[in-house]
């Protein structure tokens, strides 16, 4: 529930904020449970790890939407382009939360309080990330973030920032590390609370060309440790994917063991991409996710191993 509720939550307890960036922007990394900080050449790879746009081979532009709950509503866009040696993205966000019950302490009633409404709580933010390839096997990325967060009439705004490499070790590994959402804490009224910064290590193979998997570790500095899992399998030629993940943390949230399982479905028409991921959450219900990619202009001509080159290629 603090995937989306923390918006507001957060806020009120004086604790870590802006936790909506503790989830996947697109359907993709979230059919694989996040398992993703190694990936190259992906339009959604910034927000895991900076350095995944080196290897870009279009311009592309990305529709995220998220359906969770009811009065839960999270949308994102994003533009990302080829550029020299590297490539660079501009993104934008925002998750709204309504519906929540606003309580007053009365001290006639029965429990001491009273509901008076309902109140409104979202986040906002506006991105841009860039990256370069510094070898033929090694990437780098950096990027920054402007976040804000509001709760009726009152906000919070501070800036985040992401920096992160990629290693290719050979033609079926490579490594990545990334260090996110650092960034000074916001001020909320007289609270201060920190951005959710988080370090995630990833090692992904693929033994074959129609399978990656990968494994990472994820630190949340404010909030939990978790082990990633994620696979993705596709035909030779790419043009569909079936995805399937699962995300075990450091302490339970009484969801049930279903609650780290993830899975997706993808598919690649020309330059059109589609891609679809759901994520039970116990008696909370299932959260479904939808994203949609239009890849165009020329290909650039990507250096690196023969298998990196040839996944990208798709």
């Amino acid at each position: 529930m603090a995937l989306f509720c923390a918006a507001a939550s957060a806020v009120a307890a004086g604790t870590e904020g802006f936790t909506f960036l503790n989830t996947p922007p697109a359907a993709a990394p979230s059919g694989m449970a996040g398992a993703v900080a190694a990936a190259s050449g992906e339009s959604w790879a910034a927000f895991y790890n900076p350095a995944g746009l080196a290897r870009l081979s279009r311009d592309a532009v990305s529709l995220d939407g998220r359906a969770a709950w009811e009065d839960v509503k999270n949308e994102a866009v994003s533009f990302s382009c080829p550029s020299g040696r590297g490539a660079w993205e501009l993104a934008a966000g925002v998750l709204t939360v309504g519906g929540i019950e606003r309580t007053r302490y009365d001290p006639s009633s029965p429990d001491r309080f009273t509901t008076d409404g309902s109140v409104r709580a979202g986040d906002q933010f506006a991105g841009a990330a860039y990256a370069r390839r510094l070898s033929p096997d090694v990437d780098g990325g950096v990027g920054v973030k402007i976040l804000s967060e509001k709760l009726d009439n009152r906000s919070a705004r501070t800036v985040a920032f992401d920096a992160g490499v990629v290693r290719q070790m050979n033609d079926s590994w490579r490594w990545a590390a990334a260090l996110l959402n650092a960034g000074p804490d916001a001020r909320f009224d007289s609270q201060r609370f920190p951005t959710p910064v988080r370090l995630q290590l990833g090692v992904r193979c693929s033994p074959a060309s129609w399978v990656d998997w990968e494994a990472d570790w994820s630190d949340a500095f404010h909030g939990e440790k978790s082990v990633l899992l994620g696979g993705q399998f596709h035909p030779e030629e790419g043009n569909y994917f079936l995805r399937l993940g699962y995300r075990a943390q450091s302490h339970g949230n009484g969801l049930g063991d279903w609650y780290g399982a993830t899975g997706g479905l993808g598919g690649r028409w020309g330059n059109i991409e589609a891609d679809y991921s759901v994520q039970p959450f116990g008696g909370l219900g299932v959260v479904q996710q939808v994203s949609l990619s239009w890849r165009f202009g020329r290909k650039y001509y990507l250096s690196g191993s023969r298998r990196l080159q040839k996944n990208l290629s798709r």
